[in-house]
């Protein structure tokens, strides 16, 4: 557990759907965190925070250039009435060394 990670891409996979007779449309906002640690309280370390990235289907993937031992990420969606599923997210990642 020395490496932290470096993730240069996501490449997102959302099926967007609507009801019948409707064109499938909307978006939605991801957000990556990255920490050193895994904190236990929101004091404990440092969390940084990219994004709100916006993906829609068109979306083929985000630049995110993220550095951390542990990521998350969070998605939201701003659109009314709009249904979405994720699938398995692909990432650009590699090993970027020892912390600080």
């Amino acid at each position: 557990g020395q490496e932290m990670i470096f993730v240069e891409r996501v490449m997102p996979d959302f099926v967007f759907d609507s009801y019948p007779g409707q064109v499938p449309s909307g978006s939605l906002q991801m957000t990556f965190y990255f920490a050193d640690e895994i904190p236990a309280t929101q004091t404990d370390y440092p969390v940084r925070t990219y994004g709100p990235y916006t993906v829609t289907p068109e979306t083929p993937y985000i630049i995110i250039r993220g550095r951390g031992r542990v990521m998350s990420y969070q998605v939201s969606c701003t659109t009314l009435g709009t249904f979405w599923r994720s699938g398995k997210h692909m990432a650009r990642i590699a090993i970027d060394g020892r912390p600080f």
